[in-house]
């Protein structure tokens, strides 16, 4: 379920608190500095987020502990992010770190994926508003080449009690995601 995290000053100074309330019930996360709730970018706190949202603990290869441990330590000293920054950033780490896990227990399912091979990639990378977006939907529309979905690359590893036999869930909850953003961050 996607969660909306809103830091503000304070509850009575929040813009459209009731109607997001409403909307969102439980998935609305409220950081009110005058409450005393700050975020934290703990790298403990942050793992333990994503076991408890998972639902699961093995993480797999921990050699992405360092790198996470830099990557929080740049966001907390170096970026100087706004609240609401910080809590977007703290919710977007974790959000990773349940699709790493995830990812590692459908591993652990199914090992055999790990002896597919993809030959000759093809790999599309620049800087934003380059055409990297136009250039990846023209190579995928020839029918040479197999792009993953939006909702593929978002959604990597099936959803816990996924039937294949069924329409996939990834596919609405990623539409409903990129339906929330530009709700909320219209282009």
């Amino acid at each position: 379920a996607v969660e909306l995290h809103y830091a503000v000053g304070s509850r009575h100074d929040a813009a459209f608190l009731a109607e997001l309330s409403g909307l969102l019930g439980d998935r609305l996360i409220v950081n009110a500095s005058d409450e005393g709730r700050r975020i934290d970018l703990d790298e403990t706190s942050i793992l333990a987020e994503a076991r408890d949202k998972a639902g699961l603990a093995d993480f797999g290869d921990e050699s992405f502990r360092e790198p996470l441990r830099r990557l929080l330590r740049s966001l907390a000293e170096e970026a100087h992010l706004s609240a609401s920054g910080l809590a977007s950033q703290r919710a977007r780490v974790v959000d990773s770190l349940v699709t790493r896990l995830m990812t590692q227990a459908a591993f652990q399912r199914h090992p055999e994926i790990l002896d597919e091979r993809i030959e000759d990639p093809v790999v599309i990378v620049g800087l934003a508003r380059t055409g990297t977006t136009m250039l990846h939907r023209l190579l995928a529309s020839g029918g040479d080449f197999q792009a993953a979905a939006w909702w593929e690359v978002r959604y990597p590893a099936p959803f816990p009690g996924s039937d294949w036999r069924r329409a996939d869930p990834r596919i609405p909850a990623a539409r409903a995601e990129v339906a929330m953003i530009l709700e909320h961050v219209p282009v």
